[in-house]
């Protein structure tokens, strides 16, 4: 969608400075959209939400790097049309005369999603301190909004974005606004109200090397080893924290990285909640993606009490980082200060637990503890070679691939359908069963077979390694394998 015209923008508004052409605007726009539109996002839009309440604390709204990423007034005092993966969409000119008033937010508003605020003003002679530099109060139905007021000229600089109510199509708001601080006599201000546009960020064709991680860092980048999660490829590390530790994320190029937490992310500005708060929103963190504009662009995020140990302690998570294809081997995320912690070797296997519901054509074959901790365990699975027939005759080879498999939580609920594994080519993916099988919540995100190259062509060998998806503690949970009824035991 393009920007809207500088008539368009100076409607309803007080005074009217001149816009960037309309041209211009749908060149600039057209570009971000078609690229966006290209790369697309990671997340699979059928995955189910993950859980991402209290794991970071809120920080302040990107800093005072912004004149360096485009924040700033064009020659002809305009705000920046495009930048940050943000399009400007109205233009509002907000005069001294009167301390407060009412605005009209015209046409762009009304395009939804989520919006933010940057003011430039003409500004009194700071270098006094008794001089209080200008900030402007909107007051929404949602609740006030306060806006800093930076520079034309850059100094000082643009320092924050502030989020605005979200409207919908056919709101058009009229915030009343009341100017604080010290006004010049002359003058006035130029407020900028920006959309965030959803994709991946462009490509510029530079990219950086990456920055050498702490001494006490554990570093996460794209030769990590990667491993399926939900449906996605990622890279995951255990990790050993304290109560200073935190998370420092880089990229060398544009677009996003999705970082969890013990299979909860941390990447999240609350977009992923049903009812995301608009004024908790972070305009480099979107979907549950951090959002790299630019070359070397740097990112701190500070855990929450409910994720660090108390003092003097220490706690061991799972950190999964999923990349899109615009950041391959130019990412990095560094857990600083951290400990790598082993994961567990081989899944331990356990007898077949009593009184298991019967499953139409199927006979339970082996059970297992699996550690959920987001790493690949080996499935000890009986006499993998084969297993005589019921006559005695030729053995018949027992087929673990063709098994079903599936995870009960500590406290299986009944009523619920149980989530199965089919085999495929070596490889088995979950689906959701209608059998009488009872369990829990918990699903197990890969289970694969890890091919023998050295096999003669005509026996089955090689290894099963199942991988749970990654949750606090890493519990210990069950994995049970069901076969068709027409495969032979398996020999203890």
């Amino acid at each position: 969608m393009a920007s809207p015209s500088p008539q368009a923008r100076g409607a309803g508004h007080h005074g009217g400075r001149p816009g960037p052409s309309l041209a211009r605007s749908l060149l600039v726009l057209t570009g971000m959209l078609t690229l966006a539109l290209a790369l697309g996002l990671v997340a699979a839009p059928d995955d189910p939400a993950p859980e991402t309440v209290g794991l970071t604390q809120p920080g302040p709204h990107l800093g005072l790097e912004l004149v360096g990423r485009g924040w700033i007034l064009g020659n002809d005092g305009t705000p920046p049309v495009g930048v940050d993966g943000m399009r400007l969409t109205d233009t509002v000119e907000i005069g001294y005369e009167e301390p407060t008033g009412w605005l009209r937010l015209g046409a762009g508003w009304s395009t939804g999603g989520t919006r933010w605020g940057v003011l430039w003003c003409d500004l009194p002679e700071l270098a006094d301190p008794a001089v209080r530099s200008p900030a402007l109060t909107l007051t929404f139905d949602e609740g006030d909004v306060s806006l800093p007021c930076a520079a034309r000229d850059g100094t000082p600089a643009v320092t924050r974005l502030t989020p605005l109510p979200p409207a919908g199509p056919e709101d058009h708001p009229t915030p009343e606004h009341v100017w604080e601080g010290d006004l010049p006599r002359e003058g006035g201000a130029t407020l900028g109200i920006y959309l965030e546009l959803y994709g991946a960020p462009l490509r510029t064709g530079r990219v950086l090397p990456p920055p050498p991680p702490a001494p006490a860092a554990v570093a996460l980048d794209s030769t990590t080893i990667p491993v399926r999660h939900g449906g996605r490829s990622v890279r995951v590390a255990m990790v050993e924290l304290t109560a200073d530790s935190r998370l420092e994320l880089w990229a060398g190029g544009p677009g996003l990285l999705r970082v969890s937490v013990d299979g909860r992310v941390v990447t999240d500005d609350g977009d992923l909640a049903d009812e995301p708060d608009w004024a908790d929103q972070d305009p480099d963190l979107r979907d549950g993606f951090w959002h790299a504009g630019r070359e070397g662009a740097t990112r701190t995020l500070e855990l929450s009490p409910d994720v660090l140990p108390p003092d003097e302690g220490a706690r061991t998570v799972v950190v999964s980082v999923g990349e899109d294809a615009a950041l391959p081997g130019a990412w990095s995320v560094h857990v600083t200060p951290g400990t790598p912690v082993e994961p567990r070797g081989a899944a331990l296997p356990t007898p077949l637990p009593v009184d298991l519901p019967d499953v139409p054509g199927m006979t339970a074959a082996a059970a297992w503890q699996v550690p959920g901790d987001g790493h690949p365990h080996d499935l000890p699975v009986p006499d993998l070679a084969a297993a005589p027939s019921s006559e005695g005759s030729a053995a018949t080879p027992v087929d673990p691939w063709s098994w079903k498999y599936v995870v009960v939580s500590d406290d299986p609920r009944p009523g619920v359908p149980a989530t199965l594994l089919s085999a495929d080519r070596g490889r088995a993916f979950p689906r959701v069963g209608t059998d009488a099988l009872t369990a829990g919540t918990e699903i197990p995100e890969t289970v694969l077979r890890q091919r023998d190259q050295a096999r003669p062509a005509d026996e089955r060998s090689g290894r099963l390694a199942v991988t749970l998806a990654p949750a606090p503690g890493q519990p210990l949970l069950q994995v049970l394998a069901f076969r068709p009824e027409d495969d032979p035991d398996p020999q203890p």
